[in-house]
C-alpha cells in the first residue's frame, strides 16, 4: 500500500455504497432510470479499478525507460479518470458537484493540473487565447517514486523544473475523492431515512395479519362444510381485499414485488380465483393479483360482477382455502420483515 494507506478508505466507502444501492427497494428505485443507474455502477467500478491501477504503479518495480514512460502516463491518466468518475457519481444521484477548485477538494485541482501538463505536453493552453506552455518529463530523473517536469512558458519565455512525488499525488487525491464519496453516501442515506420515516407508521403486517384473517378462514371452512351462515362469502372477499391492499401499499412505496414475494402473489392467483368462483364471486377484479389498482375506488368495487362457471366439490374447495391460508401466512412473514427494515432493525 502507499503511504497512509488511502486506498483502504476508498474501498470501504465504495463497498458501503454498493451495499446501500443493492438493497432491494433502493436498487429497484435506482434501476428504473437505465442511464442513471448504469452511470452510477460504472463510476463505482471505475473508482475501484483505478485504485488497483494506481496501487500497482506505486508498488511496481523499476523498469527500462520505455516501460516507465508507459507506466507513468498510465498512472497520471488513472488519477484523472478516477476524478471524473467521482464527479459523475455525484451527478448520477443528483448531488451538485462542488467543482475542482472548491476548498473541500482543492487538492484535486493540483493533481489535475499536473496530469494535464504530462498528458498535453506539446501545447498546453489552460485559458482560451491565453499563453501557451510546453512540458516534458526529464528521462534521466524519472522513477516510479517521482519525476521531474521541465516547463517552457511562452508568456515570459522562462524555463522551470518541478519534481513530482507520485505517492504524494495519490496521498492528496485519495482523501479528496473520499470526501466526494462521503457526500454521496450521506445523500443516499438521508433519502432512505426520509422514505422510511414517511411509511414506517403504516405496518404492512397489519394488512395481512394472520390473527385477524384467521377468523375469515374459519368462517370460509365452516361454510364449505355446510355449517356457516353466509360468512364464507364475506370472508373470502375480505381476504382478497387484504392481499390487494398489501400489493397496493407496496406499489405506493415503490417497493419491488419480485423474487420470493412475487412468487407468493403468483401462487395465490389460481387458488383464490377458484375459491371465489366456488362462492359465486367474480374474480376478474382480483386477477391478476400483480396488476395495479387504477384508483383508490377500485377496491370498493371488488366482487360486483359475475362469477366464472366452475364445478368444484367441497373437499377440493377446502384444499384451496387451506393453501390460500398457508400463502397468506407467508405474505405476513414477508410483511413483518419489510416492517422491520423500515423500522431500521435490518440494514442488510
Amino acid at each position: 500500500m502507499s503511504d497512509g494507506q488511502p486506498v483502504t478508505s476508498l474501498v470501504s466507502r465504495t463497498r458501503r455504497l454498493r451495499d446501500h444501492i443493492n438493497r432491494n427497494r433502493i436498487n429497484a428505485e435506482l434501476a428504473r432510470d437505465f442511464r442513471t443507474f448504469n452511470q452510477l455502477c460504472t463510476c463505482l467500478d471505475t473508482i475501484d479499478d483505478t485504485e488497483m491501477a494506481i496501487e500497482a504503479f506505486l508498488q511496481g518495480s523499476e523498469a527500462d525507460s520505455g516501460e516507465l514512460y508507459l507506466a507513468l502516463y498510465g498512472f497520471m491518466q488513472a488519477l484523472y479518470i478516477q476524478q471524473d468518475a467521482a464527479r459523475y457519481l455525484c451527478e448520477s444521484i443528483g448531488v451538485p458537484f462542488p467543482g475542482w477548485r472548491n476548498p473541500v477538494i482543492s487538492e484535486i485541482r493540483e493533481v489535475r493540473d499536473i496530469r494535464d501538463d504530462v498528458s498535453h505536453p506539446t501545447q498546453r493552453q489552460p485559458v482560451r487565447n491565453g499563453p501557451v506552455s510546453f512540458h516534458s518529463i526529464v528521462r534521466s530523473m524519472m522513477r516510479r517514486s517521482g519525476f521531474t517536469i521541465v516547463s517552457e512558458d511562452t508568456q515570459d519565455e522562462s524555463r522551470s523544473y518541478r519534481y513530482i512525488n507520485t505517492s504524494s499525488l495519490w496521498a492528496k487525491q485519495a482523501p479528496a475523492i473520499g470526501k466526494l464519496l462521503d457526500l454521496v453516501i450521506t445523500t443516499l442515506e438521508e433519502r432512505d431515512r426520509q422514505h422510511r420515516e414517511a411509511f414506517m407508521s403504516t405496518k404492512l403486517a397489519d394488512i395481512v395479519s394472520a390473527v385477524k384473517l384467521s377468523y375469515d378462514f374459519e368462517k370460509i371452512l365452516e361454510e364449505i362444510r355446510g355449517e356457516g351462515l353466509g360468512m364464507g362469502t364475506i370472508g373470502i372477499e375480505r381476504i382478497a381485499k387484504a392481499i390487494m391492499s398489501l400489493r397496493d401499499e407496496l406499489n405506493r412505496r415503490g417497493y419491488p414485488i419480485d423474487g420470493g414475494l412475487k412468487y407468493i402473489f403468483e401462487e395465490l392467483e389460481h387458488p383464490l380465483e377458484v375459491t371465489l368462483a366456488y362462492f359465486g364471486i367474480d374474480a376478474s377484479p382480483y386477477i391478476p393479483l400483480l396488476a395495479k389498482a387504477e384508483t383508490e375506488e377500485d377496491l370498493d368495487n371488488i366482487g360486483t360482477g359475475d362469477a366464472m362457471q366452475l364445478e368444484i366439490d367441497p373437499q377440493t374447495a377446502r384444499v384451496f382455502v387451506e393453501y390460500i391460508e398457508y400463502k397468506v401466512r407467508e405474505l405476513h412473514e414477508a410483511a413483518v420483515a419489510i416492517d422491520e427494515d423500515y423500522a431500521g432493525n435490518d440494514q442488510d
